[in-house]
């Protein structure tokens, strides 16, 4: 999309672009970022930076992945400038790398007066006024002082006068809104500039409840469908839909896409989200307030009764009608969002009895739909290999969930939608539930959404409770709950998190005694983890485990074991932690040994050699500093003229 608006405005870029959509399938994101923007940037020769503009990023799902990729471009400024606004200021976010990135945040206050004035009287001149009755230059100044500053109450406000509201006139329309008392900055002033709307476009109480259905359904909506197959799926008809879809136009602040006006739209893709908030909001007018989990649970039974009903002749995408197809594809995700989790209450929707009618059958024809609804054109046969006659539900979904995780590309809510799914029809299977959990897992390192951690805590806790003491994944069930619950300290800083983590961490190492395989890791993440503790209390004792914990660690991973770099650089930190509270030189002399082995093993060319390089000087420095030895000296100097070496070629590949 960017690349379009690029080759849009300066079309001598387009060469680049077209080699970009030649040369990227199934590359990375910084590779994208490189064909599609830079190199089609640098062929224009400007002496300027082109600024590109990304509004409302939050609003996008992918916006992490996508924010983590920019560091590829701190070197360009000279190239091209990204000027993003946010609800959030991403260096309090959290978000993944982050803190790589080169950039500056600016809290952005309310447009000026004059800027909502002028915007007034510019659109003000385009409403269609009857009688002669505009709006008054008290009006607008009103208009000013109500916004608050907010364009989109400016924008909504126009939005209302140019719409054909009933029978109101747009005058009596102005008239309600400047004689509210209501400031935005006061209590939700846009909110109740919402609620007057939506009470003037839908009067009656029959009018309103059809609302609620069509806006639920469409903000559970994932794609686009005609107002035919979205009201098979909302069993909302189609004259109704019509109508309401023009009625609420007028509080759309986005356009649907050229040629695709007449079809029924997620309501993500054309409505601001302080509307969409507005609606779901537990505080909201009940005659307009929507519950998103029945809407997602109308929209589930919908497509489950679709697959109940498939022809047993429908074996592609192909011999879909549209609203089965979305119904193939989507139906995981709906029941997901719309259905509890609890097995007991489950088992007591309309949900599960659904899914229990349908055959074994037609089970593994929906798997073969659903796979190649994501990957259409790409799907490999063996993804269907391993499914057979003799898999329920459960083992179905479980499969495709690991299917998907191999296919390429980010399928990640299909995932999350099939194992929450699969852990509602059978509650008491540990394997599913650790699955679940490395999904969330994943995508909390990911997004670096704390909530993403959290559920993984959870879904690894239910595993770990369905497993006995002498279950041979007990202890990973350990490791794993004790990972996610680190992933939440590191976010919020819970010192209880933290002691929970360390006690399953105990755990998991108590029953892993030497000689199991999987007992230095254990040590490794046990260290690890007590390291944390020791910055918060700095208590000697929490450091001497530490470094006897990475010592034994380091002890069960001789050369070659990949992970001896690890355990290396592990001890050889709490090392130099140690000598910066005691300042025994034999403590620095055992972490300058320890780095000197690190860097024979980040020969020229490796990665991580400048790293290794500058920790050992650094330590070497400090051992100077203390004994004054030449020898030290000369060994620094040495290592500085090979870190700057190392830069220069950084640079040059950059």
């Amino acid at each position: 999309m960017l690349a379009h608006e690029i080759g849009s405005i300066h079309p001598q870029a387009i060469p680049k672009i077209v080699e970009a959509m030649d040369q990227c399938h199934c590359t990375s994101l910084e590779n994208h970022l490189e064909k599609y923007i830079l190199e089609p940037l640098r062929s224009l020769n400007r002496q300027q930076p082109l600024v590109i503009i990304i509004d409302a990023m939050d609003e996008w799902r992918d916006h992490p992945t996508f924010i983590k990729a920019l560091a590829h471009l701190n070197s360009q400024s000279h190239v091209v400038k990204f000027f993003i606004t946010d609800r959030l200021n991403p260096c309090a976010s959290h978000l993944p790398g982050i803190e790589k990135i080169s950039i500056r945040t600016y809290a952005l206050g309310p447009i000026s007066k004059e800027v909502i004035k002028t915007y007034f009287h510019k659109h003000l001149e385009t409403v269609p006024w009857e009688d002669g009755r505009m709006a008054t230059p008290s009006d607008v100044d009103k208009l000013t002082e109500l916004s608050g500053g907010l364009p989109v109450w400016a924008a909504t406000v126009i939005g209302l006068l140019s719409h054909r509201l009933s029978e109101s006139p747009p005058h009596e329309i102005l008239e309600e809104i400047v004689g509210s008392r209501r400031q935005v900055g006061g209590s939700d002033g846009l909110g109740e500039l919402y609620c007057n709307a939506l009470l003037r476009l839908f009067r009656s109480p029959e009018d309103q409840r059809q609302l609620r259905r069509y806006l639920g359904a469409s903000i559970g909506l994932q794609e686009a469908l005609s107002p035919f197959d979205f009201s098979m799926l909302a069993e909302i008809r189609t004259h109704l839909i019509n109508r309401i879809q023009f009625d609420l136009s007028a509080l759309q602040t986005r356009s649907p896409p050229l040629g695709s006006e007449g079809m029924v739209h997620p309501a993500t893709t054309l409505f601001h989200m302080s509307f969409l908030e507005y609606v779901q909001a537990t505080t909201t007018e009940s005659s307009f307030s929507i519950s998103t989990l029945d809407s997602h649970s109308t929209l589930g039974l919908s497509c489950l009764k679709q697959l109940t009903g498939l022809p047993s002749s429908s074996h592609h995408v192909s011999d879909l009608y549209n609203h089965q197809h979305y119904a193939m594809k989507y139906w995981p995700f709906h029941v997901f969002k719309g259905t509890p989790r609890s097995h007991e209450r489950w088992s007591q929707t309309e949900h599960c009895s659904t899914l229990r009618k349908i055959t074994a059958e037609t089970q593994r024809q929906w798997a073969a739909l659903f796979l190649e609804s994501l990957v259409p054109g790409k799907m490999d046969t063996t993804m269907m290999d391993n499914i057979g006659s003799e898999d329920g539900m459960v083992s179905i979904l479980s499969k495709l969930a690991n299917s998907l995780d191999k296919i390429g590309q980010d399928c990640w809510e299909f995932q999350v939608a099939c194992l929450e799914v699969a852990i509602r029809i059978d509650d008491g299977d540990a394997e599913v539930w650790s699955q679940l959990g490395k999904c969330y897992k994943v995508r909390g390192s990911r997004t670096g959404i704390l909530q993403m951690h959290e559920e993984a805590v959870v879904a690894f806790q239910h595993a770990l409770h369905i497993q006995t003491n002498r279950h041979p994944d007990h202890a990973k069930s350990l490791n794993n709950i004790a990972a996610a619950l680190m992933s939440c300290y590191k976010q919020n800083g819970d010192r209880d998190i933290l002691s929970k983590a360390i006690s399953c961490h105990q755990e998991a190492l108590a029953l892993r005694p030497a000689p199991h395989p999987d007992r230095s890791t254990s040590l490794n993440n046990l260290a690890i983890a007590l390291q944390s503790l020791y910055r918060c209390n700095g208590s000697i004792g929490t450091l001497t485990e530490v470094i006897s914990l990475h010592r034994e660690a380091l002890g069960l991973r001789p050369q070659p074991h990949p992970a001896r770099p690890i355990s290396l650089n592990n001890l050889a930190f709490a090392l130099r932690c140690q000598f910066d509270q005691n300042g025994s030189v034999d403590v620095l002399n055992e972490a300058i040994s320890l780095w000197r082995e690190l860097l024979a093993l980040h020969p020229p060319g490796h990665r991580y050699q400048q790293v290794v390089v500058h920790c050992l000087a650094e330590l070497l420095e400090k051992r100077y500093e203390v004994t004054g030895d030449n020898q030290d000296k000369g060994e620094i100097e040495h290592l500085k003229t090979q870190l700057a070496l190392l830069h220069q070629q950084e640079k040059a590949k950059k």
